[in-house]
């Protein structure tokens, strides 16, 4: 059922998706005020003859201050103003409904109060440890390696806390994406499988059930395809910063799925490396551990979330091709077939380069007199064996750099090997 005073409208556009998230998540101190189109003052949304008004109001930082709602029918909307902290800039209240809901940092600028209610507690390295939400709440223990290790999920009845659910994660790496996980206290086993490029792409359990995770070349699950034609296949979207979009199942891995980043969580907040994301508010919960690895403490991919990943919380990278194209097993067979290609001519060519190593010069002069599909012809010819010779070396190279990288135990020594062969001096990770 719609909310009182407002109507059952057609779905909004995505400046007002984006315009919702600056009303729930302000920028903090050192983000840069919005630019003047960023803000719509006014959105009207008509249907069924009914018109409803929407306008937001800002400060002089760019910062949402008041939403209004006037039109629609049924009760009347209050206006929800955000209130923020002179000193800091840090978002502390939230008036909503005739109801204040303030935001609480702890003295390391850890979010553990939110404007929904729900509160966080944190682990000594600043890794989640509690959410509550209400009378839900779910409670995470970590490995050796600091990963999320097991959690239990405990609903509360009358002050009593009772579990209600207990998974755990085993890992084959270093990595802090889960091989697999248990789901329950009998043991049943959900199994990660990954493609050729190291995304999710695809879970089995242990009597053979197979789910396809297809996913977005932005890396978000979009599709998940049980391989049992008995059993519907399921479809989810989010928006640029992994806000589910109406209609998409609660799920494990969603946006970004192919990354394994889990928004297995009361709140959806998502667990994205040594931090909490909140799509919400499309920033982190806690300050970047790097300093500099980030426009400031709190914001997600320099504000760009299409082209820019913060997979690990630490440091915000390149595009997509830049990463895809920084992972050896791409680049390998990236530069394999280029030297495949690039020897692909006819004979006649090839007979030709071995006559212009005798005599280049006349080579050359006949080149020029030649029409413009000989001269094609005549310096592919020419350049056609460097270029395989060059993809060719680039190719054992890449080989070189895929078999040290596979070979690599820790973190640390993917990194190293990855800067020492792609030759990346970036701010963000390499791998």
């Amino acid at each position: 059922m719609p909310a009182a005073g407002r109507p059952a409208l057609l779905p909004l556009s995505v400046n007002r998706q984006l315009t919702l998230r600056q009303l729930l998540g302000a920028p903090d101190a050192g983000e840069m005020p919005a630019r003047d189109g960023d803000h719509p003052a006014a959105v009207t949304e008509t249907a069924n003859s009914t018109t409803r008004t929407t306008t937001d109001t800002y400060d002089n930082a760019g910062r949402p201050i008041k939403v209004a709602v006037s039109g629609g029918t049924g009760t009347a909307v209050a206006d929800t103003t955000t209130a923020y902290d002179p000193a800091t800039g840090s978002k502390t209240s939230v008036t909503a409904d005739g109801r204040t809901v303030g935001y609480t940092y702890d003295a390391f600028g850890r979010t553990i109060a939110q404007a929904d209610g729900s509160q966080l507690a944190y682990f000594t390295n600043d890794l989640v440890q509690r959410e509550t939400n209400g009378a839900t709440r779910q409670t995470w223990t970590l490995d050796p390696a600091g990963r999320p290790a097991a959690w239990s999920t405990e609903s509360s009845t009358n002050g009593t806390w009772t579990t209600t659910a207990t998974k755990a994660n085993h890992y084959n790496g270093d990595s802090d994406s889960p091989a697999w996980t248990t789901e329950d206290a009998t043991g049943t086993v959900t199994r990660n499988v990954h493609g050729i490029d190291g995304d999710l792409a695809a879970t089995t359990d242990a009597t053979g059930n197979t789910v396809l995770q297809l996913a977005n070349i932005h890396g978000d699950t979009t599709v998940q395809l049980p391989l049992d034609t008995a059993k519907n296949p399921g479809a989810q979207s989010a928006d640029e910063y992994g806000n589910p979009t109406i209609g998409t199942p609660t799920s494990r891995y969603g946006w970004l799925g192919a990354k394994q980043r889990s928004a297995e969580t009361p709140t959806g907040l998502v667990l994205m490396g040594v931090r909490l994301y909140n799509p919400a508010t499309g920033r982190f919960l806690s300050v970047d551990p790097v300093p500099g690895g980030s426009d400031n403490g709190y914001e997600y991919g320099g504000g760009d979330p299409v082209n820019h990943f913060d997979l690990d919380g630490r440091m915000w990278g390149g595009s997509w091709f830049q990463q895809k194209w920084r992972n050896p097993n791409v680049r390998h067979w990236v530069y394999g077939v280029r030297a495949a290609a690039a020897v692909v001519s006819p004979v006649k060519k090839i007979r030709f380069v071995g006559r212009a190593i005798r005599n280049p010069s006349r080579t050359l002069r006949a080149c020029a007199r030649a029409s413009i599909w000989g001269k094609k012809s005549c310096y592919s010819s020419l350049t056609g064996i460097p270029s395989a010779l060059n993809y060719g070396r680039k190719a054992i190279r890449n080989y070189s750099y895929m078999r040290d990288y596979n070979r690599a135990l820790t973190y640390t020594d993917r990194e190293n090997i990855c800067r020492r062969y792609t030759g990346y001096r970036g701010r963000g990770s390499c791998d």
